[in-house]
């Protein structure tokens, strides 16, 4: 059996709790589910840390786990950032 990531053993933690998608609309929800992502391209070495705890993309085209390539799009068209300010800026 295939491991699952982080992000895929949140999703499905959740959906047992509350079996709506609509249950993503709470912040709290929705700011781990960022997170979970955010880490998972931190461990694929896609993102990475500066000195300063800001993000940045490394010099990759793409990461090969395609449910992740909307964040890294967003991740590429902005300046470096904390992870708390990006997560605070995406409205969670």
């Amino acid at each position: 059996m295939k491991e699952i990531s982080y992000t895929q053993a949140f999703t499905i933690l959740v959906l047992n709790q509350k079996p709506k998608l609509n249950a993503f609309k709470d912040r709290r929800i929705a700011a781990c589910l960022l997170i979970s992502e955010l880490v998972e391209l931190m461990r694929s070495r896609t993102v990475r840390t500066t000195g300063a705890n800001r993000m940045v993309v490394a010099p990759v085209e793409t990461t090969d786990i395609d449910y992740l390539q909307p964040i890294l799009r967003d991740l590429k068209g902005r300046d470096p950032e904390t992870m708390v300010n990006y997560v605070k800026s995406a409205g969670c």
